[in-house]
């Protein structure tokens, strides 16, 4: 029986460094590597220790964020995802509350502008709320 062995090599352009190939590629340890980022068409080096930066500390939720006249939200913009937004069955606070906001933004004929966290560490997703009648209308 033989032993199948996973071989990679990393490369990065080096053409002034002494020991890079005719190509002007230099072989590198795995270790040696550093993490970046494509910003436009430069990588830029964020050392490990600012990496904490570049993470968004988010929770799972549901926030409102604003509001915005129905009259200045093109239909493309709340057709792009579909999401439900449901009260608790078994609850009759939070039955109560969505009708009354759901209500209030007929009436108003206003759009709620959400940020939405599916899960803890993740980054949100852009959402807006209308009521059910209001989008059959556009």
């Amino acid at each position: 029986m033989e032993v199948v062995r996973n071989l990679r090599t990393y490369t990065v352009e080096h053409k002034d460094h002494p020991s890079a190939s005719a190509e002007g590629k230099l072989d590198v340890n795995r270790d040696e590597l550093a993490r970046g980022y494509l910003y436009g068409k430069t990588a830029v080096h964020i050392a490990e220790s600012d990496e904490n930066i570049t993470k968004m500390e988010t929770e799972q939720g549901y926030q409102i964020i604003g509001f915005v006249a129905l009259e200045n939200v093109e239909r493309y913009m709340i057709l792009d995802s579909s999401n439900q937004i449901v009260a608790q069955q078994t609850n009759d606070k939070a039955i109560l509350a969505l009708s009354s906001f759901i209500r209030a933004l007929n009436e108003n004929e206003t759009c709620a502008v959400a940020r939405v966290v599916k899960k803890d560490m993740t980054d949100p997703l852009p959402h807006s709320s209308l009521a059910a009648d209001r989008t059959r209308r556009l």
